[in-house]
């Protein structure tokens, strides 16, 4: 009787193994085309990701939480352990996640540029975003292991799914802007918010209005897009 529950047991062990082995799918997002033929297994992997929020050059007065980053956090599938960290606010302890986020402003770029380096003498992938990165990709993409340019909201699941293959693009550039109703609440339990002067920022609009040359020519982020309508479900 042992010797039949043992190999149940097994069998039963083997067939919810193969099931939880699903496939990865190489897009290319102008053509919609996707390739199926890599297949990972990701049965109980778990994954520790790190977002930062470089210190400011200066005084930072205005102390705003990083909703860039939250919004990143809720949508990274649970498989992750994510933590963020603000240095405008807190210090950078060392720790030695699998994958480090950061989200860059001109006046942080020096500070990410020596974070990423850290990282990556570790063999820890860094993925540079924010506006910085966008606007100055040529620069940015030389100090980091990828980069993203433009809004990665959609793309975020994608770019996390070829980290755990480990076929980061060196760069991903990203033309489409997200649907601001698809984006899940924020979790500001992720982040020491007391510590803001400002601390239930809600996010209703992106962009600007605009569009003047100046913007057109400079950015990504030059047409405004809005969503009213998640005000009320995310203060």
């Amino acid at each position: 009787f042992c010797f039949f529950c043992l190999f149940f047991y097994y069998l039963f062990f083997f067939f919810f193994k193969q099931k939880t082995a699903y496939e990865i799918y190489q897009c290319d997002w102008s053509s919609d085309v996707c390739s199926s033929d890599l297949k990972v297994d990701y049965f109980n992997k778990k994954y520790n990701l790190l977002l930062i929020q470089p210190k400011f050059e200066g005084f930072n007065v205005t102390k705003l939480p990083p909703l860039s980053l939250l919004n990143l956090a809720s949508l990274t599938p649970p498989k992750y352990n994510v933590k963020i960290i603000d240095e405008n606010i807190e210090t950078l302890k060392e720790t030695n996640p699998d994958l480090v986020g950061i989200s860059i402003l001109t006046t942080s770029s020096k500070r990410a540029y020596n974070l990423a380096e850290y990282y990556m003498k570790k063999d820890i992938p860094v993925i540079f975003g924010g506006i910085h990165a966008s606007l100055n990709p040529k620069e940015s993409a030389k100090h980091c292991t990828s980069l993203v340019v433009g809004e990665v909201e959609d793309k975020w699941k994608y770019i996390l799914k070829d980290f755990e293959n480990n076929k980061l693009n060196k760069k991903y550039i990203i033309n489409d802007k997200p649907n601001l109703n698809d984006l899940p609440n924020i979790n500001r339990d992720l982040i020491k918010n007391k510590k803001y002067i400002f601390k239930n920022l809600v996010q209703t609009s992106r962009g600007c209005p605009h569009s003047c040359n100046l913007d057109r020519k400079s950015t990504r982020l030059n047409s405004s897009h809005t969503d009213i309508s998640r005000m009320p479900s995310s203060a």
